[in-house]
């Protein structure tokens, strides 16, 4: 039995339950594994813990692989906001920590840092990118306008009309370019720091599956290089599948973002056709297991 957690409508879940029908093998999509009617126990007893899946399967034996497209959550509905919280993060916990005593393969298994946060800015993947050869853009994190200015100036002598503010606390994005802007951000910088970035042209996506990296156009011109170093950055990150959008930058290609939990609607159908297969393939080799590298083992 293969077990695809996640939204029914999601259309990685649906390809990847299609083809694993299409292949003959016993599939289902659950989209919350811990809501009636699923009924699980997990005994830690000895080195081989045991567990059972009544919705599912039997017992953890009997499954075959997971993909992972969502987590467990509570209806908040007659609970105390204290207690909602507390019930939640339980709930959290041990799917996360079921997910990783499984001998089967599972995509993507979470790290507790990815499973809690699943939007991570792109300065916490910056070391592990750079380790693996990837450059990302020029950033600048301060609360001192004269580091401000000085990040101006770098940009105009590259020829860069302007930079990025991007809040670390939400996903919006400005453009700064007038005298008028930057004054306003050095007046802010005493009460809050201010990220700036270097502004990139056009991106292209491209999603990594295992050792199959997918892009969403043509590949770009330096594509060989490129899908070497992200391999190895999604092995060190411990993520058999993840999305990442490339730009050109004054400074060369760059990543500019990194999303843990690919939205494959975002790509075209064609596209999506190659990631779900590449997806299928990983779920059912039995050879699939994660390769958890430094980022995610520090992050567990």
């Amino acid at each position: 039995m293969y077990l695809v957690f996640g939204s029914p409508h999601d259309p990685c879940c649906a390809g990847v339950l299609s083809r694993l029908h299409a292949s003959g093998r016993a599939a289902r999509v659950i989209e919350n594994p811990v809501a009636s009617p699923a009924r699980c126990t997990w005994r830690l007893d000895g080195p081989t813990p045991e567990s059972q899946w009544a919705f599912a399967t039997d017992s953890a034996a009997d499954i075959e692989g997971v993909l992972v497209r969502g987590g467990a959550w509570i209806d908040p509905a007659g609970w105390q906001p204290d207690d909602f919280t507390y019930m939640q993060a339980e709930t959290h916990a041990a799917l996360l920590a079921w997910l990783w005593s499984l001998p089967c393969p599972v995509v993507n298994r979470p790290t507790a840092a990815s499973w809690y946060r699943s939007q991570l800015p792109l300065a916490a993947w910056r070391p592990a990118l750079h380790r693996a050869g990837l450059d990302t853009p020029a950033t600048l994190v301060t609360n001192r306008p004269e580091s401000i200015y000085a990040f101006r100036d770098r940009l105009i002598a590259d020829g860069v009309d302007g930079a990025v503010y991007a809040p670390r606390t939400s996903e919006s994005q400005y453009l700064v370019g007038t005298n008028v802007e930057w004054t306003g951000l050095t007046a802010l910088a005493p009460r809050a720091p201010i990220c700036l970035t270097y502004p990139h042209g056009h991106t292209d996506l491209a999603c990594v599956v295992g050792n199959v990296v997918v892009w969403n156009s043509d590949p770009p011109e330096d594509a060989s290089a490129l899908e070497l170093s992200l391999r190895r950055f999604a092995r060190e990150a411990g993520l058999v599948f993840v999305e990442v959008a490339v730009a050109p930058t004054a400074h060369g290609p760059s990543i500019v973002s990194v999303e843990p939990h690919p939205q494959i609607d975002r790509f075209t159908i064609c596209t999506q056709e190659l990631i779900v297969a590449a997806l299928t393939r990983e779920l059912t080799s039995a050879s699939n297991g994660l390769a958890v590298g430094p980022l995610a083992e520090a992050r567990s």
